[in-house]
Parts: C-alpha cells; sequence; structure tokens
C-alpha cells in the first residue's frame, strides 16, 4: 500500500469519528429542545437531519462508486456480494441489490456527480440502476441518454414517477416484461388474518406492485383527511386514542 493510500484510509476514519462526536452534539440538542418543548428549535432539527441524510445518501453514492471499481478489480475473490454479506450488516436481499446498483451504475462517469451529491435516494438510485439492465444491450449513447431521462423524471418529479418511467422504458424494450413481472408477482400475492389469543388479529400480505399501489394510495388519502381535519378544522374523525400514524393506518384499514 502506498503512503497516500493509508494516509486516505486514516483520514477516512478519523472524519467517521469526527462526525460521531458532531452528530451527538446535534441529537442531544435535538433532545434538549424537544424536553424543553421548544417549538422555535423544530426547523433548526429538521435542517439537520437533512443535512445528515444528505451525507448519508452522498456516501451511499460513493460507495456504489468504490464497490464497482473493486469490481472491475477482481478485489474480492469471493465475490463482492459475499465481501458485503461478511462486512457489512445487511439482509441478503440488500446485498443482491447493492452488488447489481455497483455494477449497474458505479462505472458510468456521467452518473459519478450525481451519486456522489446526496441528492439521490435509494428510489432513484433503484430506478437508476433498472434503467441501466434496460438498456444494457443498446450502444453508449442510447445508454447514457435512458439513464439521463430516468434521472431528470426522479429530480422534476420524484422517485415514485421515476419507477413508473423505468416500467415504461421496460415494457418498450422488452415488449410482455412488465406483464410477465405482474403475473409473478401476483402469483406470490397473499394475505393472512391470524386471531391472537388476546382478541386481536394480525394481518400479513405480500401485494403485486398494481395492487399495493391502489391499497397504499386509499390508505394515504384517509390518514391525509384525518390530519387535515385535525390539524386545520379543529375536528378529530379518529377515537381520542388514536394518534401515532401507525394507529392512523391501522384506522384508515379499517
Amino acid at each position: 500500500m502506498k503512503a497516500s493510500e493509508g494516509t486516505h484510509l486514516a483520514a477516512l476514519e478519523q472524519l467517521g469519528r469526527d462526525f460521531d462526536a458532531l452528530a451527538e452534539l446535534v441529537l442531544a440538542d435535538a433532545v434538549r429542545a424537544a424536553d424543553a418543548e421548544d417549538s422555535v428549535a423544530g426547523p433548526r432539527v429538521l435542517a439537520q437531519a437533512k443535512a445528515i441524510a444528505r451525507l448519508g445518501q452522498a456516501c451511499q453514492g460513493r460507495l456504489l462508486m468504490l464497490f464497482a471499481q473493486a469490481q472491475r478489480m477482481g478485489a474480492a475473490p469471493g465475490g463482492l456480494d459475499a465481501w458485503i454479506s461478511s462486512h457489512l450488516d445487511v439482509t441478503r436481499g440488500t446485498v443482491i441489490g447493492m452488488a447489481r446498483q455497483a455494477k449497474a451504475l458505479g462505472a458510468v462517469p456521467q452518473l459519478s456527480e450525481s451519486l456522489a451529491s446526496g441528492e439521490l435516494g435509494p428510489g432513484t438510485i433503484s430506478a437508476l440502476a433498472r434503467t441501466a439492465r434496460a438498456v444494457r444491450h443498446e450502444d453508449e449513447p442510447a445508454r447514457v441518454q435512458a439513464l439521463t431521462q430516468t434521472l431528470q423524471v426522479a429530480r422534476t418529479a420524484g422517485p415514485d414517477k421515476a419507477k413508473r418511467h423505468v416500467q415504461i422504458l421496460e415494457e418498450t424494450v422488452a415488449p410482455g416484461r412488465a406483464e410477465q413481472k405482474l403475473a409473478k408477482a401476483r402469483e406470490r400475492s397473499f394475505l393472512r388474518l391470524s386471531p391472537t389469543d388476546s382478541g386481536m388479529c394480525r394481518i400479513e400480505g405480500l401485494l403485486d406492485p398494481e395492487r399495493a399501489t391502489v391499497v397504499r394510495a386509499t390508505i394515504d388519502q384517509t390518514v391525509a383527511a384525518f390530519l387535515r381535519a385535525r390539524q386545520y378544522d379543529g375536528t378529530e374523525l379518529v377515537a381520542d386514542d388514536v394518534q401515532s400514524v401507525e394507529q392512523l393506518q391501522a384506522e384508515a384499514l379499517v
């Protein structure tokens, strides 16, 4: 290892320690403000949360770029997914997703600035990776154009719209693929209602993207109506003991 490379690693480790110390101060400040019911401090706390989130997303983007170079070098003899599994605290599904995203996006020069900016979250990165896989057999200008279009949709309309944009792209590139994926997802769908000894009922389910969108949108709109009535009309559409978002969602489901 060159001296400069060792210095870089030591600097990264020191940066991590400095960030931990600063983050602890920020969190302690937020706790004090919350204990004192200081509503004026709310915007500051949220701004600090946004800054930390942006740093996290920037680190995630740079991580994918580093993984891409590691793949190019064959640095992980057992495969990058095996290395991630043994060194990071992530599920098997996340491991596969990170390895695929690194391969699809990490070595694309046109995306390096965006990946490192902190502006791209998991939804947009997932949409970009799907775009890259959909157009992998096209020439480079076509691949870059497709990725640029997906990125533009995500920035202007959000990751959900970008996901829909990619679904249309996949159907255009490979007609019938979207229907096949939806059919497989419907085959895997299920809903279980399990009564408990206390008389409560546990609901467990897995829905395909199409039907899940309908259910989620309906619940989200109902919860939004509960909150609007509470905040702006001064009325309660739910029982007094229904307070948290999870409780509101349960009420909306009913």
